[in-house]
């Protein structure tokens, strides 16, 4: 718990420990049986104007052109933000991918997971020639559910358990991100930066998420003095049009694109949405 309440992430004690995200999830559970807890983080002090560029699901994927990394690291880099937010399922993961039984032709025909981790490294690498991670803006990472396919593959399967976290902490590590567990909430200026917020209307902090692809902007007034919160849905990034095969029989209604955010007075205070065709005309 010590180590937790120093590191204040599971994947971040895990490492400090020696021992995996697992592990650490499981002390922890021991550890509340007990009676004993984290101690709760310092309150947020909100302190001048924060600049995000905060990125929906890009879902990079071995048969997915990476050309919008190029596009999006050029914006990054002329914004200059503050803190760059990948909000999750940045990598598709489909060799990890449970409802594809792999004795089924569909499940023949899915990437090997290396050439996953390869594929989110040449992304990435693309994004890195753009905008370096060295002299740009901090990076974060919230961890989508497609991220964590493969905690969930190694825990069905214990003895590779550690392993394929060791190759995704690399792609994290190589390219500057530092990373809040799946569900875990990241703050930044009082704003919650999650994949998959549980109930975000019922919020008492601004959130911005991803997963659903869909684009979305809207104010939740609250009983007070001009109180409200912003909850902001960031659609996603891939290429403009592309719809995932599990979804070309639903109506999507999906974004594409990214966004500025301004953070001041522990609310988000403006959104600029760019949509990908228009990153496309400018830095293609």
């Amino acid at each position: 718990v010590h180590t937790f309440d120093k590191c204040r992430n599971k994947a971040e004690s895990g490492r400090e420990l020696g021992c995996d995200e697992a592990t650490i999830r499981r002390a922890l559970a021991r550890a509340r049986r007990a009676g004993i807890h984290p101690t709760p983080p310092p309150p947020t002090k909100y302190e001048g104007q924060l600049v995000v560029v905060a990125q929906g699901d890009l879902h990079d994927a071995p048969d997915v052109p990476s050309a919008r990394f190029k596009w999006l690291g050029r914006y990054v880099a002329e914004i200059q933000p503050d803190i760059f937010y990948d909000i999750g399922d940045s990598i598709t993961l489909n060799s990890c991918a449970a409802m594809v039984p792999n004795e089924t032709v569909a499940g023949k025909l899915k990437p090997s997971f290396m050439e996953d981790m390869a594929s989110a490294h040449e992304a990435w690498n693309v994004f890195d020639a753009e905008c370096p991670v060295d002299g740009g803006p901090e990076r974060r990472k919230t961890r989508g559910n497609h991220e964590h396919r493969l905690y969930k593959f190694e825990d069905r399967t214990p003895e590779v358990a550690g392993m394929m976290q060791f190759e995704y902490q690399r792609v994290l590590d190589r390219h500057g991100f530092t990373e809040t567990e799946y569900g875990e909430i990241s703050f930044c200026g009082g704003v919650g930066f999650v994949h998959v917020p549980r109930v975000a209307n019922d919020a008492l902090f601004d959130i911005v998420f991803g997963h659903s692809h869909r684009k979305n902007h809207f104010r939740s007034a609250k009983i007070g003095n001009n109180q409200h919160i912003n909850v902001v849905n960031l659609g996603c990034g891939l290429p403009e049009g592309y719809v995932e095969d599990y979804a070309k029989m639903a109506t999507t209604g999906w974004w594409w694109g990214t966004h500025k955010l301004t953070i001041q007075d522990g609310h988000i205070q403006s959104v600029e949405a760019v949509t990908m065709k228009e990153l496309e005309r400018r830095y293609g």
